[in-house]
């Protein structure tokens, strides 16, 4: 059997195993991209308050990655912008109704012409969740969001 067959054989059964993981997180990418172009991001980010993690160990590293597959297909799928903030919004979302530790950052860093940001995930414990950019430099989890980001969402 040739590599290319393998790989789809491969991928066919992983979405016959995770065929809800992948309807979820389709949900998931449409409703953050009506959500960022109609409410304000404070509003975003408070319906993620409260929500507590049950789990007080490290995340699932299979459960995790599945999460992590499942949204890279719909951005691969779907014509939906697969910006930094919209996957880590969505990862966050999957990431937490399962009772695992995700914290959301956002980050900035000085450019030639002003200002640039990124958002990443990470899971408690110190291990980044997805691509953290070098140079930027996280808000802190304490501080409240500035207001003026509503403006800009």
């Amino acid at each position: 059997m040739n590599a290319t067959r393998a790989r789809w054989l491969e991928r066919r059964d992983w979405l016959r195993g995770h065929w809800r993981l992948l309807l979820e997180a389709t949900f998931l990418c449409v409703w953050v991209e009506l959500a960022l172009r109609v409410l304000p991001f404070t509003r975003i980010l408070a319906r993620f308050e409260g929500r507590v993690c049950h789990l007080p160990s490290a995340p699932e590293q299979p459960q995790v990655i599945n999460v992590a597959r499942a949204i890279r297909w719909v951005y691969k799928l779907f014509p939906l912008p697969s910006t930094c903030l919209r996957i880590c919004l969505v990862y966050y979302d999957m990431l937490t109704r399962r009772g695992l530790r995700a914290e959301l950052r956002i980050g900035v860093m000085k450019t030639g012409g002003g200002i640039a940001s990124h958002t990443w995930l990470e899971n408690g414990h110190g291990t980044v969740l997805t691509d953290p950019l070098e140079g930027f430099a996280p808000f802190p989890s304490s501080l409240p969001l500035p207001r003026f980001i509503d403006a800009a969402a």
